[in-house]
């Protein structure tokens, strides 16, 4: 988790990434990629805009590579990087009571819609709810610092609320599509080779780190690899990496 301060952040951001960041308001969030020059991707996060703040969510690990990315192209502006990681933690409610829970507990409307976040409280201090719909039963991604959330997870499970761990949510998220930096994107791929061109690309946002070779791949019309998911009929389904062929040939990996 970074958090992004500093009166130039958005302005910096939306020259950094593939998204529209200019246009998120307060409580609005949206997907991106963060690219090298050469329109490869170093990060794939959501970017979550709050009132003072913008938070980027991305794969366990990250944070320090992202900083560090950033950092080399602040010269003049009004802007700061905080890697959040260890202060803050986070958990995802999901499922059909999860709306009930979280307006009943943290004195919050849940927000609706992908990426939408309000602040909650429990026993008087601030908690971000986030939509995080695309785990396909519904719910919600808490955020708070490491004591409050501690709390607040004690006092979700006393309401019964099964706790499902993390192998359960790699399930929901690989069964929804929603890729993982590391797991399913790399520096080795292009952002449209993720497929999320929809949630995570503008292409009329203008000039922004690696947008000449993302506008070039789009003028071609196609990129020649695309993560997609598959089905295996086994018990043990193959280890990240393996290679996948057809006809003969390998196919992708």
């Amino acid at each position: 988790v970074v958090e992004i301060t500093g009166s130039d952040r958005s302005i910096f951001l939306h020259n950094m990434c593939t998204n529209d960041i200019g246009n998120l308001a307060p409580g609005g969030g949206c997907e991106l990629f963060l690219a090298d020059v050469k329109g490869k991707t170093l990060a794939y996060a959501l970017a979550l805009c709050r009132e003072t703040s913008l938070v980027l969510v991305t794969a366990e690990g990250r944070a320090g590579e992202i900083i560090a990315h950033l950092d080399r192209y602040i010269i003049r502006e009004d802007v700061q990087l905080h890697d959040r990681s260890e202060e803050w933690a986070s958990l995802l409610l999901a499922g059909g009571e999860s709306d009930k829970i979280v307006g009943e507990m943290l004195n919050v409307d849940p927000p609706g819609g992908w990426c939408r976040h309000e602040t909650g409280t429990s026993d008087g201090r601030r908690v971000r709810v986030c939509a995080m719909d695309q785990y396909g039963a519904g719910g919600f991604l808490l955020t708070a610092d490491v004591e409050t959330m501690s709390a607040l997870a004690g006092r979700i499970a006393d309401r019964g609320v099964l706790g499902c761990g993390l192998a359960a949510a790699e399930v929901l998220r690989i069964e929804s599509g929603l890729p993982m930096f590391g797991a399913d994107v790399t520096e080795e791929n292009f952002p449209q080779e993720v497929g999320r061109d929809k949630f995570a690309v503008s292409f009329t946002k203008g000039c922004y780190l690696g947008q000449e070779t993302v506008a070039r791949i789009d003028a071609l019309g196609h990129v020649n690899r695309l993560l997609c998911g598959l089905r295996f009929e086994c018990d043990d389904p193959p280890l990240a990496g393996t290679a996948v062929s057809a006809e003969g040939s390998e196919v992708g990996r």
